[in-house]
């Protein structure tokens, strides 16, 4: 459903207030991101597009969080599978 090694964010580490998350989908699915702190404190959640056949990204903005090592969930849920994949994030003000 999901292709882990095509799971990643960019910049990393992020330059400027917006970090961008892009994953690639086989089929069209439902997408769930979460965003933890290093101690596993949720910081963010929200919704991805879930198109297939094509890359997906989303924005993060993080302006209002401080500077540090974050874990990102994506998550995917399609019509017979699901997928999830945690990246690391580096967020440098």
């Amino acid at each position: 459903l999901m292709p882990s090694k095509r799971v990643y964010n960019y910049p990393n580490p992020n330059i400027g207030d917006i970090t961008k998350i892009r994953y690639y989908l086989n089929e069209e699915a439902t997408v769930k991101i979460r965003i933890f702190d290093a101690a596993g404190t949720p910081v963010d959640d929200f919704e991805g597009p879930g198109v297939a056949n094509t890359d997906n990204e989303v924005e993060w903005n993080v302006a209002n969080v401080a500077s540090g090592i974050y874990l990102c969930q994506v998550e995917a849920k399609g019509s017979g599978s699901s997928s999830s994949k945690i990246i690391k994030i580096m967020v440098v003000h």
